[in-house]
């Protein structure tokens, strides 16, 4: 191997976890590249789920900071044709260090899990996300490396686990307070009302009795939704989670929860 194959050998073995000979056998099959290489390699893997690899590293209690780097670099250059981002990378004129929402998907893709499921929001809290569709390389890395995560194989696993996170009560609440400020625009102090909608879709859906009705009732709501309202949603869930009996109107609840009491009640 010449030496540009050599660093996309070197590539596919820090995102695949695959050893050199692999990494050759199958950048050979793809014409020498990496993305198309790597796309059959797990497509392989998928078929064939029992078949053992020798080469997969096994990972420590916090994964290698360097290789997870590298993974960085891969997905965040999704966001560019090939020839540009090496160019740009060499010279180091990158403006923004993120992955943006090509390789969002790309990443979505390779973890085998659907962007409009609820783990994506565990996911993006244990990566330390700002805001949608955006991983930044700090959070990257030291978000994977506390799960002790190297390779997208280690990264698929360690999402399967993120599932029982939204199970847990304390975990829950905390994911939910999180999504707000990840899911507002910037310098806003409240939810657009449709994203809140999403959101609240997202996170309830076979959890809350009347998240239907609240959706609903949601639609002819033209104001955004303050901090204070999302929050106190929660509480009002668990409080009120399968009935609204003795339920009172005291002002300690926002406006637009009552209104919706009263809106159940006109409706059941």
């Amino acid at each position: 191997m010449n030496g540009p194959q050599k660093e996309k050998a070197k590539q596919f073995a820090s995102f695949t976890g695959a050893d050199e000979k692999t990494a050759a056998k199958y950048l050979t099959a793809a014409g020498w590249k990496l993305e198309q290489a790597c796309d059959q390699y797990f497509q392989d893997q998928s078929a064939n789920p029992s078949k053992s690899k020798a080469s997969t590293s096994t990972t420590s209690k916090s994964g290698d900071k360097a290789k997870i780097g590298k993974l960085f670099d891969i997905y965040k250059g999704m966001e560019l044709k090939t020839v540009l981002y090496l160019l740009l990378t060499h010279f180091e004129e990158m403006d923004e260090d993120i992955i943006g929402v090509e390789g969002t998907e790309k990443l979505c893709q390779d973890l085998e899990v659907d962007p409009t499921e609820a783990v994506t929001l565990v996911l993006a809290n244990h990566l330390k996300c700002e805001n949608m569709c955006e991983f930044k390389r700090n959070g990257w890395v030291d978000g994977w490396s506390k799960l002790g995560c190297e390779t997208v194989e280690d990264m698929k696993k360690a999402v399967v686990d993120m599932r029982s996170e939204l199970d847990d009560p304390t975990r829950f609440r905390e994911l939910y307070i999180y999504t707000f400020n990840f899911a507002k625009a910037e310098n806003q102090k409240s939810l657009d009302k449709d994203t809140a909608i999403a959101f609240w879709q997202l996170l309830f859906s076979n959890k809350y009795k009347y998240i239907d009705l609240w959706l609903e009732f949601l639609e002819d709501h033209k104001n955004a939704i303050s901090r204070d309202t999302w929050i106190q949603f929660l509480d009002f869930t668990q409080k009120y989670s399968t009935n609204l009996e003795g339920y009172e109107d005291d002002g300690a609840w926002p406006v637009l929860i009552d209104e919706f009491v009263e809106f159940v009640q006109e409706n059941e």
